[in-house]
């Protein structure tokens, strides 16, 4: 075994790679010195003259790669989506990308949980409402309260657009009522849509002794 350029290695296995090493950096090297020099100029000039424009070399390259992960995570057929289903939530979805953006991650966030609490509080004050109509496919259509539209003959299907709870149950209570009152013609079966009313739900899943 040998101590050869620096590495521990056994002479049959090294020999050959230290002798195309030493080949290559004689070939470079020893026939003029103008790689030499060249390498001290480039060196030099970095030293003298590039220290401080590279220091900012390592927060511009990671400032690069956050940008980039920035517009991976950027997903607009979702946000297409999102505004075809509920224009509110797109519009929250907008501000808070743009407030992280703008401002920080943390106040972009604190944003869209006020936004969403609003929207919530405003939805469930003041939901939609409809009444549905069967299409000839299967499928069902609904369509404006103020329309009066049954879906046969005395049968009105009523949709609720939120839970029922002290806030909106006047005007539940005030809906219902005129349905019944300006119904043509007379109504004799009253259905309630109640798929978003968790209430509800809670009751009907609990088992009956």
């Amino acid at each position: 075994m040998s101590f050869t350029s620096s590495f521990l290695c056994l002479d049959f296995f090294c020999l050959d790679k230290v002798i195309q090493t030493d080949y290559l950096y004689r070939r470079v090297f020893h026939r003029s010195h103008i790689g030499s020099l060249s390498l001290f100029l480039a060196l030099s000039i970095v030293l003298l003259f590039l220290t401080g424009p590279l220091a900012y070399m390592p927060n511009a390259v990671l400032s690069s790669v956050v940008f980039l992960i920035g517009l991976r995570l950027i997903d607009l057929k979702g946000m297409s989506g999102i505004f075809r289903v509920s224009p509110e939530e797109f519009i929250v979805a907008a501000i808070t990308a743009v407030t992280v953006v703008v401002v920080g991650v943390e106040q972009g966030i604190i944003l869209a949980i006020v936004l969403s609490i609003i929207i919530h509080i405003s939805h469930s004050y003041k939901p939609s409402d409809a009444t549905l109509v069967p299409m000839p496919r299967g499928h069902w259509q609904t369509t404006v309260v103020d329309q009066n539209k049954e879906a046969e003959p005395g049968l009105v299907v009523y949709f609720f657009g939120a839970s029922l709870y002290f806030a909106n149950a006047v005007r539940f209570s005030e809906e219902i009522v005129r349905l019944v009152d300006d119904a043509q013609p007379q109504l004799r079966w009253l259905d309630v849509d109640a798929a978003n009313r968790k209430e509800i739900k809670q009751v009907e899943e609990e088992p009956t002794s």
